[in-house]
């Protein structure tokens, strides 16, 4: 349980923030993910998904910091950047995690890039709050207190885990097993509901969805097997069918 010394700190952290953000909000210093930086992460997959839907989604990318803020940097083209690892008082002072943090502050580690652009501005991304803020005004929001820092150099020497792909060849089949639970995301999505129900309508018109799910049961049933659906379309399960008696 929270003291009184901890809900005093958390309370007035929450208050300076939200003065900060609406001063932000304000003078477009925070902004939002906008059509050239989405065009250019739907040329990447991660897997047989593209980032646009990825990064989109608030239930995909909340609490997946170590990889979403690494790609985002695909749709940064020749800009600089940096991936910052730090801590940071939006974590410190979430209730949820107070308690713990006192025995384990590794739990307000945090993972987020920094784009320097042309104009010489730099702007954090934070895929969790899927926002854009102006370097400084972020700084004084979060405070962050920096671990370690990966230069663009740095971060380009290791494999990008996330592929331009102009054919997804076999892999197109997983494609009817996820969809389905990123659908379902979609009806929790609160800030880019629009754009991500944008993007999972142009990605299913572009692996012709229908006929992939169709060309799926078929292949299973050519195998004896049937594909079992909760009651959100989510492929749950795989069922012989002469052990269910169907045949």
């Amino acid at each position: 349980m929270l003291n009184p010394n901890d809900l005093k700190e958390m309370n007035f952290f929450h208050k300076r923030y939200n003065c900060l953000f609406n001063y932000g909000m304000k003078n477009n210093l925070i902004k939002f993910y906008d059509a050239t930086l989405i065009e250019e992460l739907r040329k990447y997959y991660f897997g047989v998904i593209p980032l646009s839907i990825i990064l989109l989604s608030h239930d995909l990318c909340n609490s997946f910091c170590l990889s979403r803020a690494s790609f985002v940097t695909n749709g940064f083209q020749d800009d600089e950047f940096n991936l910052v690892w730090a801590q940071i008082d939006g974590l410190k002072y979430n209730k949820k995690y107070m308690e713990e943090a006192k025995v384990n502050p590794r739990i307000t580690y945090h993972l987020f890039a920094e784009r320097i652009k042309k104009d010489g501005t730099t702007w954090v991304f934070d895929t969790s709050s899927g926002l854009i803020i102006e370097k400084n005004l972020y700084y004084q929001m979060e405070h962050p207190r920096i671990i370690s820092k990966l230069s663009k150099r740095r971060v380009l020497s290791y494999p990008n885990p996330c592929k331009e792909l102009k054919s997804l060849g076999d892999l197109k089949y997983l494609i009817p097993f996820l969809m389905p639970r990123i659908e379902t995301s979609l009806e929790r999505e609160d800030m880019y509901f629009q754009e991500l129900k944008n993007e999972i309508e142009l990605f299913k018109k572009q692996v012709a969805y229908e006929n992939l799910c169709q060309e799926l049961n078929s292949l299973f049933q050519d195998k004896g097997y049937f594909l079992n659906y909760q009651d959100n379309g989510t492929i749950s399960s795989f069922l012989a069918k002469e052990k269910e008696g169907l045949k």
